[in-house]
């Protein structure tokens, strides 16, 4: 499928569907200006950067839910060492705040800072609290996929992925440094204005794909039933091409499957970030477990076997 380029900024009437490529603008000044409140009590958005290294994962983001901001860096080694540093602040995002993708987002309190920016071409990642400090680096270097889908009452959901991305980072943890690189990185940008009640599972992973003798580096990013299944997609050198709706089973404990046609995927978890908010108006069930996939895609009538790491999520919020 030859997906048309996104348009540079999201305004009325809106294109429902999926992008080659990012879109520049969101617009949501304009739209957050139509309904009194809608910034603080609709609008969310957030940047999630993530490197997948054979040895280490490392997952960032830094979220505007409007009424709550939350910063969270997690850094996890292969032999089940695990630090976490995170940070909320009720209104910490200020009300003029607009995020974009090329922008810059920064939370920070007391001994905690958490930092985003753009760096030649992608991002520079900053985190600086006792238990975990972290500089890296991801390069804007993949054409991603973005996808714009319909709300019921509300305007419109957005995300762009983009996934392996070149990246490399410097962390200290556990009282030693370590740095790690390669072409390991995604990214997530999305903002909008999702339903009060939202439930996703979503699954980001980079590593090899191999067909018969031929070998590829692969990104995936795939999401049920959030953004009716218009973000979901296989990288192959860089190469994008879009996959059709997933599903995902999870079990209690053990392997999650993600099944569709031509897509046949186990996720093991070695560990996970979780985090359980009830604030009454605000509610958030969230879990991001860590470690391998397996399995295998066809793309074009031919089959890859693919090799990777990464991370899946399952996340049901009110907000």
């Amino acid at each position: 499928m030859n997906l048309t380029a996104a348009p540079r900024a999201l305004t009325e009437p809106l294109a429902f569907g999926r992008f080659a490529g990012a879109v520049a603008d969101p617009g949501l000044a304009a739209f957050d200006a139509r309904q009194r409140g809608r910034r603080r009590l609709e609008r969310k958005a957030w940047l999630y950067l993530g490197l997948y290294h054979p040895d280490y994962t490392l997952g960032c983001a830094l979220v505007d839910a409007g009424l709550l901001s939350v910063a969270f860096c997690y850094f996890v080694t292969r032999n089940g060492e695990f630090v976490e540093e995170k940070l909320t602040l009720p209104l910490g995002f200020p009300a003029a705040f607009r995020p974009r993708l090329d922008g810059e987002w920064r939370l920070a309190r007391g001994a905690r800072r958490f930092s985003v920016a753009p760096y030649a071409g992608g991002w520079e990642l900053s985190v600086e609290a006792p238990a975990l400090r972290v500089t890296a680096h991801v390069e804007h270097d993949v054409r991603g996929l973005t996808a714009v889908a319909p709300v019921a009452g509300r305007p419109f959901t957005h995300t762009y992925k983009a996934v392996p991305l070149t990246a490399d980072a410097r962390v200290a943890a556990f009282g030693r440094e370590a740095a790690f690189e390669g072409r390991i990185g995604a990214v997530d940008f999305t903002a909008g204005y999702p339903a009060r009640r939202t439930f996703w599972n979503w699954a980001s992973a980079a590593g090899e794909a191999v067909c018969g003798a031929r070998a590829a580096r692969f990104g995936l990013n795939l999401c049920a039933p959030f953004n009716d299944g218009l973000e979901n997609a296989l990288w192959l050198d860089g190469r994008l091409t879009p996959l059709p709706p997933v599903r995902f089973d999870v079990p209690a404990s053990g392997a999650w499957r993600l099944a569709a046609a031509g897509v046949d995927l186990a996720f093991a978890p070695e560990g996970e970030r979780k985090e359980n908010l009830n604030l009454g108006l605000l509610m958030s069930r969230f879990r991001q477990p860590f470690g391998a996939f397996s399995g295998r895609v066809e793309v074009a009538g031919e089959s890859w076997e693919l090799t990777g790491r990464g991370v899946c999520e399952e996340h049901a919020a009110r907000w």
